[in-house]
């Protein structure tokens, strides 16, 4: 990740594939549909009182008044380019058209068709720091429950425990912060281990019953170790419910109080909620509600690897951390997804001949390829294999075994989820911070696939070259 003038950046943007959305996508639609979300207790009004309005930059219109060469005017409306509400106050970011900052303005406009096709909330675009779509398609403006993409806001208040301080490390035993867990198995989980999934504990796809739990943390805390920890990776909602209980021992406060005064309020983030269990733990699993901008704040925070309006909230190398492919899973690094390349290379064939599996060779002709997901590798595999040899390979996978290498230098962008598509999407290398919201209806129990819009990726990658796998 790279921050500087988004001038330079833009012309600096490299080619990568990019890892398919396909195991994110499986790991947030086991949230429930109809979870019951807790009355969600307001962030204190005082604690995000010191972002000032600076933080809301607004151009004036000298600025406002420079066009790139050949560009439209910026913020004027391009051609069957609804990019902003036609009433939104434009007190935000410097508005600017797709052209003035790079990007292919009829590939913009498909965006915002397909944003408003798939019943979006909320769309908002920014390159660099300037902003060049925010829709709401006649809805309310306003908090969205964004679901498990509040697992990656989360991850930020830990990495600001270990910036203060507050937390030793990011290998700190979990029993540091749950001394019971100090005797017997658990007593190897590390943070690191809920960070990236791999605690080993026990972990439902559906999350039903830890969803009824009336204390989600005790629940979390009496799963049973099923794996190893740090051994294979389980997309967990039991685990990372673990760090509501994390950053209060550690922050001596909640995490909605602690992240309220610690970057919220740096970053002029104001109107947030946060669901709450029966026995009034704050929830880090799902349940922070944020509008699109202030998740856009967020993107920004991350993409320019800590630093925001020219200070500096986290240490830049924990920022890299969280968005580094992790040991079990190269498609995630800590609580943040990430868009990698992955290739079947002669060490990945080997390991694999090593297990016993007896059809290797037939996968021959895959070996160098890159694949944008590992789904698309078993897509890849199948017609090579036989059915038994396809199951054996795909049982090696579940078994924790990585069939492919992946290369973290190429990796295109990383992001946020959350079930029903709440995304928050980050393109460092191209300075792009997309947000896209949708608030729970009714009608979403039989139509979430249309919701979810699973192509949002292909959309925001036809933009311009650099971001396309």
């Amino acid at each position: 990740m790279q921050s500087g003038s988004p001038t330079r950046a833009r012309r600096r943007r490299g080619a990568g594939l990019a890892l398919a959305l396909s195991a994110c996508l499986t790991a947030c639609a086991s949230e429930p549909a109809g979870r019951t979300e807790p009355a969600a207790a307001r962030s204190a009004p005082d604690a995000a009182a010191v972002a000032s309005a600076a933080l809301e930059p607004k151009a004036s219109s000298a600025q406002s008044a420079v066009a790139e060469p050949g560009a439209a005017e910026p913020g004027a409306a391009e051609p069957g380019a609804p990019f902003f509400e036609a009433d939104a106050p434009d007190d935000w970011l410097p508005r600017r058209t797709a052209r003035a900052v790079g990007l292919d303005p009829e590939a913009l406009a498909r965006l915002v068709a397909d944003a408003a096709a798939s019943d979006s909330d909320s769309l908002v675009v920014l390159r660099g720091s300037e902003l060049v779509v925010e829709r709401y398609f006649g809805r309310p403006r306003g908090p969205i429950e964004t679901r498990s993409l509040t697992k990656s806001v989360v991850a930020l208040g830990v990495l600001a425990l270990v910036a203060d301080g507050a937390i030793a490390s990011l290998d700190a035993p979990l029993a540091t912060f749950f001394p019971a867990l100090g005797a017997g198995d658990k007593s190897a989980i590390t943070l690191r281990h809920v960070l990236t999934h791999t605690s080993g504990l026990a972990s439902t796809e559906s999350g039903a019953e830890l969803d009824a739990a009336p204390d989600r943390l005790a629940y979390a805390l009496a799963r049973p170790l099923v794996a190893p920890p740090g051994q294979r990776f389980a997309y967990s909602n039991e685990a990372t419910a673990l760090l509501s209980g994390v950053v209060a021992a550690a922050a001596g406060r909640p995490v909605d109080a602690y992240l309220a005064e610690r970057l919220f309020a740096p970053l002029g983030i104001r109107d947030v909620a946060w669901a709450r269990d029966r026995a009034g733990h704050v929830q880090t699993y799902f349940g922070l509600r944020i509008g699109a901008r202030d998740l856009a704040r967020l993107g920004m925070l991350v993409r320019d690897l800590g630093r925001f309006a020219g200070r500096a909230l986290l240490p830049p190398e924990l920022v890299r951390a969280a968005v580094t492919p992790s040991a079990r899973e190269p498609s995630y690094g800590l609580l943040w997804w990430l868009r990698t390349p992955l290739a079947w290379t002669p060490a990945r064939a080997a390991a694999l001949a090593r297990t016993g599996f007896g059809r290797t060779d037939a996968l021959a002709p895959l070996l160098g390829r890159r694949f944008a997901s590992e789904q698309l590798f078993f897509d890849a595999a199948r017609p090579l294999l036989d059915a038994r040899a396809d199951e054996g390979l795909r049982a090696l996978r579940r078994g924790g075994m990585a069939l492919l290498e992946p290369e973290p230098s190429a990796a295109s962008a990383f992001y946020g989820v959350g079930a029903l598509g709440q995304r928050l999407v980050v393109y460092p290398a191209a300075e792009l911070v997309v947000v896209r919201q949708h608030r729970r209806r009714a009608a979403d129990a039989t139509r979430s696939a249309a919701v979810t819009w699973v192509e949002l990726f292909a959309s925001v990658e036809a933009l311009g070259p650099g971001l396309a796998p």
